[in-house]
């Protein structure tokens, strides 16, 4: 089952309406929310100045690749045009149509040299196109690593707001258990992650890191830990740079 975290990074983005006052303040599923939509802003930003960046390798690549090509054209050119007036001042000792056959047959090697220049100078362009589309796809997995550790960070409702997603999608199964990191504990509320009916059980897991959360009950179990989520995010944009390839 897909965890909490990687739907967020999946999602689309979603316009944030004003949510429902707490003591003045939003809820903290909310203000998760809207800690992930200006990470994610950012995270957009980040991907499209690199997408930029390999753009620009890729083009001088090409022009490269075309300066190469013509210079060997040129050069093929030149050759056969003096292996030409070669041929046809020895046409005068060897005879006119043998001097212009061996031309021919130079004209014709060179021709084949230039186009396995050209095959190979192309082999090397679709090379450099996919080492642009995995750096590209690279720098993504790393701006949603960072999407992810910053939100742990920065928002202490984000822990809250993962577990009681992943508790809303067991309900109404029984003997609900939320393992988290001892240290978030405490930001966790029973009764709220259970809607009130008292048949939730928050357990510290010293075996988890700071903003995982593993949910389990009779109905099944949901991994919502980090990594979890980072492996799902980097899986998912990985295949997509896959598929642009």
């Amino acid at each position: 089952m897909k965890s909490a975290v990687a739907q967020l990074l999946a999602a689309d983005p979603v316009v944030l309406g004003n949510p429902a006052p707490r003591d003045g303040r939003p809820e903290p599923a909310e203000e998760a929310l809207q800690v992930a939509e200006r990470l994610r802003r950012l995270a957009a930003e980040e991907l499209e100045a690199a997408r930029r960046q390999a753009a620009e390798v890729l083009v001088k690549a090409q022009a490269e690749a075309r300066d190469l090509v013509e210079a060997a054209r040129r050069e093929i050119e030149r050759e056969r045009q003096a292996a030409h007036q070669k041929a046809w001042e020895e046409g005068f000792q060897e005879g006119r149509e043998e001097g212009l056959r061996k031309a021919q047959v130079e004209y014709e090697e060179r021709m084949k040299r230039l186009e396995a220049l050209r095959l190979e100078v192309e082999a090397e362009r679709k090379r450099l196109a996919e080492v642009t589309e995995a750096h590209v796809a690279e720098v993504a997995v790393a701006v949603a690593q960072r999407v992810v550790r910053g939100l742990v960070e920065v928002d202490r409702s984000f822990v809250h707001a993962v577990a009681e997603e992943a508790v809303a999608s067991l309900l109404p199964a029984e003997d609900v258990v939320v393992r988290v990191y001892p240290g978030d504990v405490d930001k966790l509320d029973a009764g709220r992650l259970g809607y009130g009916d008292g048949g939730v059980k928050i357990v510290a897991d010293a075996r988890l890191g700071p903003g995982d959360v593993v949910v389990s009950s009779s109905g099944g179990e949901i991994d919502a830990r980090v990594d979890t989520a980072l492996e799902e995010a980097a899986a998912l944009i990985r295949a997509r740079a896959r598929q642009a390839g």
